[in-house]
């Protein structure tokens, strides 16, 4: 299709309004053309009668023309006929007339208006005159009675001025006809080559290359200012991807990383209980070696799917009501003999809240509650203390999770404690339980409940959770349809810490 290309599109739209401009121009210069020359008939026609009134007088014995017959025969052009005539009013008595167009009836043009009016005439031949007809009084010599009033009429072919204002719009027409192509060829090579950087920006961008460590950016430095926004966005964008490429792929490293922790203390305590005959008891113990790891990696895994599934937004989100100090409890009872055996300082504090209790997402927020606790007793040193503090700020729940002193080497970065597989400690040691995972989907189990996560240190030996979470009221429950939710297999696992 000829206008799928842009230059043909503004090439064509140039065209088509220089074309309609053009066309509006014509008819108007057309019609202002044809006023001014029947301005120029219509003076013509009035000067004339101007000469044959002047010439007009009254006498004792009646009025008298004092203009010649030859002077009056002189005054018509012969390949232009004209017609006038002048009679008595009251009688109709013709004293002057011309030769031509004898025939016409115009003796009722101006009969009672003393200054001239002027309109068109149409002949039964089809032909129209443009006319002008008045009444007035001849001056009058001394002895002369009363007043005689004369009828003067005066006509003109207006042939030639509707053929001369035809010939102008034509002439116009060609004109622009000639212009308007040579103004699609001048548009065509401006538009062309002023579009040339289209070219340049595709071939730069399939230059670009998306490697890990690329900082490439696009610029041309002969774009027009109208596309330096564009490609600023574009850089912006290409940023963005490279950003999130690295993020995919150290996700990618880390999680495999991770996976292969479990799997290699999987193999290495088969092959152990199969290196050499071994008692029921220690087959046992082996057992329930294998038992935890297994529990491990699964939680990890159901970790990793849960997080993939909110990127995702398929994860599906259901409300029911339960005291949130039932929460609190319930999702800190895995960690209550971990703490005893470090002997943490543990205090909670919640306040009565959602009285009766509201409808929340229970088993999300479990999640993010084990997620936090389990982050404190991780990187808590022995003997240190812990205090989760639950309250309502209308119209928020909040959760704020202190620890401290924390841990030498889990100090790192704020802004780096939400990165997946982020660790404040580095080495790895056998029977470590804890993949880095666990603030990363905490912030994205947030996020996706239209909340506020924040991290910070109050001192240099503590750490803050504060975690804002949107209360749902049961009218906002009663407006969700669950009809519509058809994914039922994205149901919320009771998903462990990592």
């Amino acid at each position: 299709m000829i206008f799928r290309t842009l230059k043909n599109r503004l090439v064509a739209g140039y065209l088509a309004g220089g074309a309609l401009v053009s066309v509006a121009v014509v008819i108007f210069v057309g019609a202002r053309m044809r006023s001014l020359l029947l301005e120029q008939l219509d003076h013509s026609l009035t000067d004339k009668m101007r000469i044959i009134r002047s010439a007009c007088v009254q006498r004792p014995d009646g009025v008298h023309v004092e203009l010649g017959r030859d002077l009056f025969q002189r005054m018509h052009d012969p390949d232009d006929p004209e017609f006038m005539r002048l009679s008595l009013a009251e009688s109709g008595r013709v004293l002057l007339e011309s030769p031509s167009l004898r025939e016409i009836d115009l003796s009722v043009i101006g009969l009672n208006h003393e200054n001239p009016v002027l309109e068109f005439v149409t002949l039964p031949d089809g032909r129209t005159l443009r006319a002008a007809g008045q009444y007035f009084y001849p001056a009058r010599e001394p002895g002369a009675t009363g007043k005689v009033k004369l009828h003067l009429i005066a006509a003109h072919d207006s042939a030639k001025v509707e053929s001369a204002s035809r010939s102008i719009i034509v002439l116009s027409l060609q004109g622009c006809a000639v212009a308007l192509i040579v103004l699609a060829i001048l548009i065509r090579w401006i538009v062309r080559r002023n579009l040339r950087f289209f070219h340049e920006l595709s071939g730069r961008i399939s230059r670009v290359s998306v490697e890990e460590g690329s900082e490439e950016s696009i610029i041309l430095a002969d774009a027009p200012r109208e596309v330096a926004p564009m490609m600023n966005r574009l850089n912006e964008l290409m940023v963005r991807m490279n950003r999130a490429l690295r993020n995919e792929r150290r996700f990618t490293a880390d999680a495999a990383h991770e996976l292969r922790t479990p799997l290699a203390g999987l193999r290495n305590r088969i092959e152990l209980a199969l290196s050499r005959p071994r008692s029921n008891e220690e087959y046992e113990d082996a057992l329930v070696e294998l038992l935890d790891i297994e529990d491990w990696l699964e939680r990890l895994v159901q970790s990793l799917l849960l997080l993939a599934r909110l990127e995702a937004g398929t994860q599906r989100i259901d409300y029911e009501p339960l005291p949130v100090p039932d929460l609190i409890r319930r999702s800190w009872k895995p960690y209550f003999e971990r703490a005893e055996e470090s002997d943490f300082e543990v205090e909670l504090i919640c306040d009565p809240v959602f009285e009766p209790p509201r409808p929340l997402p229970i088993e999300l927020l479990e999640i993010v509650c084990r997620n936090l606790f389990d982050n404190a007793l991780s990187y808590t040193e022995a003997g240190g203390a812990i205090r989760v503090t639950v309250s309502e700020t209308q119209p928020d729940l909040c959760i704020e999770v202190w620890n401290g002193p924390v841990t030498p080497d889990s100090i790192m970065p704020i802004e780096e404690v939400f990165q997946p597989f982020a660790r404040g400690a580095q080495a790895r040691t056998a029977g470590e339980r804890h993949s880095g995972i666990g603030l990363a989907l905490v912030r994205r189990i947030v996020r996706s409940l239209d909340g506020e996560i924040e991290a910070s240190r109050p001192e240099e030996e503590t750490f803050l959770m504060r975690v804002h979470i949107p209360i749902a009221y049961e009218r906002e429950i009663a407006d969700e349809d669950p009809e519509t939710d058809q994914t039922e297999d994205s149901r919320v696992e009771s998903a462990g810490v990592s």
